[in-house]
């Protein structure tokens, strides 16, 4: 397993884990951005009140996958919150695993990092960008 090199290597791989949290956190959880004033995207019609209100993406995405109009950017918010879930949340735990020197916290950081989380940028974090265009 090929070694970390320089000292400052962990501090930046777990300062990208930090901002991959943050990123998936906002913006996969909270954030979304009407384009005009005529978006409807992510609407929902309240039966109990009898108003239009708005969701959050993380309560959206998960019920619009099947809809035939909003599907891709049901399934880019899906793939953004279980990409970033599947690489950035475990890279963060075991960095700070590493920092506190616990039991195999190096060596499950210097693993993840290495392999999984490095492949899974750059696979698993192009999936919402290539639903965003479709």
């Amino acid at each position: 397993m090929p070694v970390f090199y320089g000292e400052d290597g962990p501090t930046w791989i777990g300062f990208t884990s930090v901002i991959g949290i943050v990123w998936w956190f906002v913006w996969g959880w909270f954030v979304y951005i009407p384009q005009n004033d005529s978006d409807v995207t992510m609407e929902f019609y309240n039966w109990t009140s009898g108003k239009t209100e708005y969701a959050v993406p993380i309560s959206w995405f998960w019920s619009q996958t099947q809809n035939p109009t909003m599907g891709w950017t049901s399934a880019m918010y899906l793939s953004t919150f279980l990409a970033y879930l599947i690489v950035a949340v475990p890279e963060f735990i075991f960095w700070m695993m590493f920092l506190a020197n616990a039991e195999h916290g190096p060596w499950l950081f210097k693993m993840w990092a290495t392999w999984p989380a490095y492949y899974g940028c750059w696979v698993l974090y192009a999936f919402p960008i290539v639903f965003a265009i479709v």
